[in-house]
């Protein structure tokens, strides 16, 4: 549900991939990254609503390789001001996500 709603909101044309992994997978990084058309996020341990704001910044890291855009501070600072936005509009019209059992809602 997530993933497409936040897809949606930066008119992505098309998904990446998505892998969501566990601490020993995904050791060597922070919460998530993206390379290419590849995204990795951690999800153990994590709440899933922080778990969302990751996909959200990664996702739109994606959409900036995609646009070619250049600038290393520039696409952080974009990305995590969209990503905040995203969240907001989805925490506004799925409240129900808030709670730790919907995991599930990633997808």
């Amino acid at each position: 549900m997530f993933i497409k709603f936040a897809a949606k909101e930066l008119k992505l044309g098309s998904l990446p991939s998505i892998h969501l992994v566990g601490h020993e997978e995904d050791s060597k990084q922070a919460f998530g990254h993206s390379k290419g058309h590849d995204i990795s996020v951690r999800i153990t341990g994590r709440h899933p609503i922080d778990t969302m704001r990751t996909l959200a910044h990664e996702l739109l890291h994606y959409k900036q390789t995609v646009l070619g855009r250049k600038g290393e501070t520039f696409k952080e600072d974009e990305a995590n001001a969209l990503a905040g936005r995203i969240m907001r509009k989805f925490d506004t019209e799925h409240p129900e996500v808030r709670s730790e059992e919907h995991t599930s809602e990633l997808q």
